[in-house]
């Protein structure tokens, strides 16, 4: 009787998994959507961790471990993303290197801010020193790296606390440029929207911030897991947003940033996708004449906003260079 169970078991398994990974993906894509990026993450190596602030709970991941010999780097993230978006780029670096990944308050697994909570960016460069005290991050100068959102973050950081920082690499840093995309356009005009809320609307975004759309897969139901994954924040999204797009459009604080970022003393990287359609490439010429210590500039063809995702190898290879720490990295 047991093997006839088992014989029984062993041809209606495949079956059951079957209709099992149908009901998840028609019924619960979210959780679908959830276990890619849970998985794709944490199979570079990267452990989770919490740790209390004075406001918030701070959630981050973190590989290897501080070495004399080596700058620990620190990674930002962009609007409405999380720690998990690293993943590309943490696969591809050295072993041998320390790497944490921040969840900002109010994305990925960290606490949200309350109603009443100030939502700036210069409230997030307060919370990033306030994280970096906690961990002991202080006690060495690090190397900072933030795109879009995290990129403006990392920039006034680096003007407030430039002793802490060894070096910086700024990807698609999100700040004012000369020339506007479309999408940027709309979404000073309110017309676009970084806070979608339909299948139509995440598409578009979508689409805006990568040149390569075959880079994530864009079916209709991870379209749909991706929507009911971030719903529960989107009123904190349109808060922050909200606060971004008036300091865009506030000249005080721009004229602020251009006077205070040549106190930018440390060694600067800059990272853009040339066919970068939510920060136009003329940013970085308007860095260049901020910013007194740029050492590195890389452009990437064929590659739009999504830079660290797009092309990570190439990201990978030219941070390393950076660094001088390339030693055969091979590009993939």
């Amino acid at each position: 009787m047991p093997l006839l169970l088992l014989a029984c078991f062993a041809l209606l398994a495949p079956a059951i998994l079957c209709l099992v990974a149908a009901f998840l993906w028609f019924i619960r894509p979210d959780l679908v959507v959830k276990w890619g990026i849970w998985y794709g993450f944490h199979s570079t190596g990267m452990k989770n961790h919490r740790i209390r602030g004075k406001k918030y709970e701070y959630v981050y991941g973190e590989r290897g471990t501080a070495d004399p010999n080596n700058t620990s780097l620190l990674f930002i993230h962009g609007f409405s993303a999380s720690k998990e978006m690293w993943g590309p780029i943490v696969k591809r670096l050295p072993n041998y290197l320390h790497i944490i990944a921040i969840d900002l308050p109010g994305h990925g697994d960290s606490e949200t801010p309350g109603k009443d909570d100030q939502v700036s960016t210069e409230e997030y460069v307060d919370n990033i020193h306030e994280f970096v005290e906690l961990i002991g991050f202080t006690k060495k100068p690090f190397h900072m790296i933030g795109t879009s959102l995290g990129g403006i973050i990392a920039a006034i950081y680096a003007i407030h606390h430039v002793k802490n920082i060894e070096r910086l690499t700024l990807i698609c840093p999100g700040t004012r440029t000369p020339e506007t995309c479309d999408f940027m356009k709309g979404m000073l005009e309110g017309k676009g929207s970084l806070v979608p809320t339909t299948v139509e609307e995440m598409k578009y975004m979508l689409d805006s911030c990568y040149f390569n759309k075959d880079a994530i897969p864009m079916y209709k139901q991870i379209l749909k897991g991706s929507l009911i994954l971030r719903e529960a924040k989107n009123p904190f999204f349109r808060r922050l947003l909200h606060s971004i797009v008036e300091d865009m459009k506030d000249d005080s604080k721009f004229n602020k940033f251009e006077v205070e970022s040549r106190q930018i003393t440390c060694p600067v990287q800059l990272i853009w996708g040339k066919e970068d359609q939510v920060i136009h490439t003329s940013g970085v010429e308007y860095l260049q004449k901020l910013l007194p210590n740029i050492q590195k500039i890389d452009i990437i063809d064929k590659c739009g906003h999504s830079v660290g995702i797009e092309r990570a190898g190439k990201t990978v290879k030219l941070i390393l260079m950076f660094r001088d720490e390339l030693a055969n990295k091979k590009e993939n």
